[in-house]
């Protein structure tokens, strides 16, 4: 997961050349990824998120973000669907949520192993019940 992969993948997914200062985007781009998805960076995700990112930047200085409709007195006209900011922050923001979705079910799937149980806890002093004990617990 680098930079080099994702200025070359951002032509390809996007309408966007690589900018000059691909550096500084990349570097907010991963970073905002990071705070998004923590336990995602290096993911096989990663990537597209960042790029999808880099592109709702470039996009909303493109002058894409427009506006949606105008309404002046009983005329009413409608410019855009408010840019293509929002739906390249949209893809980012399905990609961290599916990655947040898999890394939480991973994390309950996994065995867990309980600190709050002891093997042989004896509070009555009764005497522990195992199975090889040959009592029976009543």
């Amino acid at each position: 997961m680098t930079q080099s992969e994702v200025e070359v993948l951002l032509p390809v997914i996007t309408p966007f050349a690589v900018p000059a200062a691909i550096d500084t985007l990349y570097a907010i781009a991963y970073a905002q990824f990071g705070l998004d998805a923590p336990q995602c960076v290096g993911s096989s995700m990663e990537n597209e998120a960042i790029t999808y990112y880099i592109a709702s930047l470039l996009s909303s200085g493109a002058g894409t973000s427009g506006v949606e409709s105008e309404k002046i007195d009983d005329y009413s006209i409608t410019f855009s669907d408010g840019g293509q900011t929002r739906g390249y922050l949209d893809k980012y923001q399905m990609i961290v949520d599916k990655c947040n979705y898999y890394a939480t079910i991973t994390s309950v799937t996994t065995e867990q192993t309980r600190e709050d149980t002891l093997d042989a806890l004896d509070l009555d002093a009764g005497g522990v019940v195992t199975a090889d004990s040959g009592t029976e617990c009543v």
